[in-house]
This record gives structure tokens, C-alpha cells and sequence, in this order.
């Protein structure tokens, strides 16, 4: 969890400097690439995958405010999501609530850290065929969300536009039921690295 201290300790030193900012109602889309940061148990599982995701917050005239969040992470599988003839997919839904904070960096400029937890559903599916018989399996699991990012921005007029960084975290302890043909492994946690791009609007 190195890289979320620096991540953290980054922001808040960034924010320290700069001028407080004003009140803010915003809508963002994010959209770019997680890269997988945790152990082996999920590195050696998941590739750098796709994440898109919205957000809305309301910040005061102190810079302080509520965000919440949805995302979505295709799961890219390691070896192209197929093993021994059989296809395998993933994904990840994300809901959030947290806090924002958020300052201004120059006359358009602005900075903001943000720090949020919710639920985590990952899904995985199986489909295929195996010693010559039909696979169509798939599972939801319902985890523990914790997220923490940081981000610059410009706004257009009412646009905004920028650039953030985050971690989320996904921890799940459902493991696999030997006794179950059905049931899949979702004892694991999830850690990302987030780069993203964001395009939103404020009102």
C-alpha cells in the first residue's frame, strides 16, 4: 500500500499551497485504464483493463464537499480470458459515497483529492466447452469498496476537463465451494492503479 500513502501524502501537500475554492455542483465522466497493484493473488489473474465511470459532487465555498460515485471495470484476464477452450469474462461495478476537496490552482485551474467507500459486485462468467461438454456458468459476488484519488482539472466556461489518479480497493471473502461445481473463488483483494481522464460540467 506504498503507492497509496504517496498518493495521499501528494494531494494533501498540492491542496495545502493552493487558494480555497468556490462552490461548485459538478458532473464528471472518467474514462481510461486500471492497472492491477495488489498481490498475486490478483495480479497474476487480471491485465490492465478498461474503467469508465460518473461522478457528482456538491463543494462548498471552503472546498469541502460529498461526491458519489459509479464505475464500471471490464476485467481483462490474464492470457486473453481463455483457458483450455474455455472463454472467460469479468467485470466490476463499483457504487461510492465519500468526500471531496477541492481548491483553486490559477484563475481556471483546480485541484482535488478525494477519499470514498460503498460496494463492490464483481462478476465473472465462464462459458465454453470442456472435454467436450457445454460450459455456461457465472457468478455475482458483493464486496467492500474503499477508494482514494486525487486530480487537476481546467474549466471551459461551465466544461471541465483534467487528468486524476486513484486506488481503488475491492476485498472479497467468498471462497471457492470444493463441494460446488458451480461456485467460483471471490476470496481475494482487489488493488488498482486508476489513470484517468475526466470531461464534466459544473452548475
Amino acid at each position: 500500500m506504498r503507492s497509496s500513502f504517496v498518493l495521499g501524502t501528494s494531494a494533501v501537500a498540492l491542496l495545502a499551497l493552493a487558494p480555497a475554492a468556490r462552490a461548485d455542483s459538478l458532473l464528471e465522466f472518467v474514462a481510461g485504464g486500471a492497472i492491477p497493484v495488489a498481490d498475486s493473488e490478483y495480479t497474476d489473474r487480471v491485465d490492465n483493463s478498461l474503467k469508465l465511470g460518473v461522478r457528482a459532487a456538491a463543494v462548498g465555498a471552503r472546498g469541502a464537499g460529498v461526491e458519489l460515485g459509479l464505475d464500471y471495470t471490464i476485467a481483462n484476464f490474464d492470457g486473453g480470458g481463455q483457458f483450455a477452450g474455455l472463454s472467460v469474462d469479468g467485470w466490476r461495478l463499483r457504487a461510492l459515497v465519500g468526500g471531496r476537496y477541492q481548491a483553486a490552482l490559477g484563475g481556471k485551474g483546480f485541484a482535488f483529492a478525494r477519499l470514498g467507500a460503498g460496494l463492490d459486485v464483481a462478476g465473472l462468467a465462464v462459458t465454453g466447452t470442456l472435454l467436450g461438454f457445454p460450459v455456461d456458468e457465472s457468478q455475482t459476488d458483493l464486496g467492500v469498496a474503499l477508494e482514494v484519488g486525487a486530480g487537476i482539472g481546467v474549466r471551459l466556461g461551465k466544461a471541465t476537463v483534467g487528468l486524476q489518479a486513484a486506488l481503488p480497493i475491492g476485498l472479497h471473502v467468498d471462497p471457492d465451494d470444493q463441494a460446488d461445481a458451480h461456485d467460483f473463488d471471490f476470496e481475494y483483494t482487489a488493488v488498482d492503479l486508476d489513470v484517468l481522464a475526466s470531461v464534466g460540467t459544473t452548475f
